[in-house]
């Protein structure tokens, strides 16, 4: 088999997309993704970075570096073929429940906590592609329900945490999209008068180092908002408290939304020019040798002009404005409507699968309402321009029902004479 470029759907200089079914547009060809060797670099790479970032503060379980091994696997295997997703913003809220597991208190001995602690957690982070980096804020709060050999015992533990994550994307293009993380940081441990019989064993704060691994999904149901469930093993290093050593090892369960905000201008309504209107070809006459002077050649008789296009124009998930890359298509397609002698404009409105069939229905028409608003803006009359609605039917890219496609979502427009 070849070894040579592979053609790939990817943005011109009008931020557009080019394919082999639009012959006129130029192509670019890239190499194929990386291969085996690389990618078992990736996963060396990636394990050593995570298991010198979490021995910092001394050992920690062998199953958790089983876990982190696993995870950085995981994480790695995609890089081969990884889907490009524009940058941009976003914020994140999240509640729910955790459980600290058994651990000792300094001499006094090993204490069971309540199971129904609770948490809070937030999120401010950067999309990078597949990746995101993240600033986490926590806050977690259990109750002490016994210390070993205690006839009695009573106060709580609670932390609060400042963490730095990464996270990969396996399908940031979808409603649904899995994801891994790890995080490194610092928390503040409480211990709030822990007694045993009677007795305060601890009591105070220490802030120490603290790491973490994530494993959860997100579902957005619109552009902007998306669910988000994960799960955490969060572990602070053994903190100092009235003498006394608190072990602190956390799992932690969480529901919440994630707000994004991309950038208009990366994430915008993309468009695509075609290939320039041909010039007409004028005919010459056929010389001919003669002995006497030619008789005068007929005038020559110009080539009607050819209609150029289509043009297309690309939006958002469940978008229908019309930015300025946008606007630069439409501003040449009218160009050509009124040097070509064009009668006629023809819209098609497309959305991606992601949806209802109804309601994709209608957002291919209001796609192709707010192209014709900008013609009629520019001075098109309103009887030139023909509108038709296909909603997801007719993909440029063939896609499973319910997957997002920046090159499905798109309004087309061809010149008529």
């Amino acid at each position: 088999m070849a070894k040579g470029p592979v053609p790939l759907h990817v943005k011109d200089d009008f931020g557009g997309f080019d394919g082999p079914d639009r012959p006129e547009y130029v192509r670019t060809a890239i190499s194929p993704g990386p291969g085996l060797a690389k990618l078992i670099g990736n996963l060396d790479q990636g394990s050593v970075l995570v298991r010198s970032v979490f021995a910092v503060q001394g050992q920690f379980s062998m199953k958790f570096q089983a876990f982190l091994l696993s995870a950085s696997v995981l994480a790695a295997a995609p890089f081969a073929a990884s889907a490009q997703v524009a940058p941009g913003w976003y914020l994140g809220v999240a509640g729910g429940g955790n459980l600290l597991r058994d651990g000792d208190v300094g001499n006094a001995g090993r204490a069971e906590y309540d199971k129904k602690g609770w948490a809070a957690l937030g999120a401010v982070g950067y999309q990078f592609g597949d990746f995101r980096l993240e600033v986490e804020p926590g806050y977690r709060s259990n109750e002490v329900d016994s210390i070993r050999n205690a006839a009695t015992a009573s106060g709580s533990v609670s932390s609060m945490s400042g963490m730095l994550n990464i996270y990969h994307d396996f399908l940031p293009e979808t409603a649904f999209n899995p994801y891994l993380g790890v995080g490194a940081g610092a928390a503040r441990v409480k211990a709030d008068g822990i007694t045993r019989n009677g007795v305060t064993v601890a009591d105070g704060t220490d802030t120490t180092f603290a790491y973490q691994g994530i494993a959860g999904a997100t579902w957005a149901f619109t552009r902007d908002i998306a669910v988000d469930a994960a799960y955490r093993y969060f572990d602070a290093q053994d903190a100092k408290i009235s003498g006394s050593d608190l072990a602190y090892k956390n799992h932690t369960v969480t529901l919440g939304l994630v707000f994004r905000f991309g950038d208009e201008a990366v994430m915008g309504t993309t468009g695509m020019l075609p290939a320039a209107a041909p010039q007409p070809r004028l005919e010459q006459a056929p010389r001919v040798a003669q002995a006497t002077p030619p008789a005068p050649a007929p005038a020559p008789l110009p080539v009607a002009p050819v209609a150029p296009g289509p043009y297309i124009v690309f939006f958002m998930f469940d978008k229908a404005d019309i930015t300025p890359v946008a606007a630069q298509v439409l501003d040449r397609a009218i160009a050509d409507f009124r040097a070509t002698g064009s009668t006629s404009i023809k819209l098609e409105g497309f959305t991606d699968r992601a949806g209802s069939v109804r309601y994709n229905v209608d957002l291919s028409r209001r796609r192709a309402d707010a192209v014709s608003a900008y013609l009629r803006a520019k001075g098109v009359a309103q009887a030139a321009i023909n509108e038709e609605w296909f909603g997801e039917a007719r993909p440029r890219v063939p896609t499973a029902d319910g997957v997002r496609n920046d090159e499905n979502r798109r309004v087309e427009i061809y010149l008529r004479k």
